[in-house]
């Protein structure tokens, strides 16, 4: 496994990129991540993910889109919300 790092825009930030096997369809995968310090704690960080793609312990969430993030944040908050609205609003 390969991984790189690169000077990010604002002072102290790192680029981390790491090269993982490649999908079930064909496309590289390449897991990015933005870090926050000295280059040194950030070369630390970029071990450790190789470290956790080597030993497939990678997983990436993937991507969502905002309907599928709201829903999901609906399903669990729903009780604590409807507790909240009933108590305001009363029994309808």
């Amino acid at each position: 496994m390969t991984g790189h790092i690169k000077p990010g825009r604002v002072p102290g930030t790192w680029y981390l990129r790491v090269e993982a096997p490649r999908r079930a369809d064909g496309k590289r995968d390449q897991p990015r991540e933005t870090f926050r310090g000295t280059k040194g704690e950030a070369q630390r960080r970029l071990r450790e993910l190789l470290c956790e793609v080597e030993s497939d312990g990678y997983a990436d969430a993937g991507r969502m889109t905002i309907a599928e993030l709201c829903a999901r944040w609906l399903e669990a908050t729903e009780h604590r919300v409807a507790v909240t609205v009933n108590r305001f609003l009363g029994p309808m």
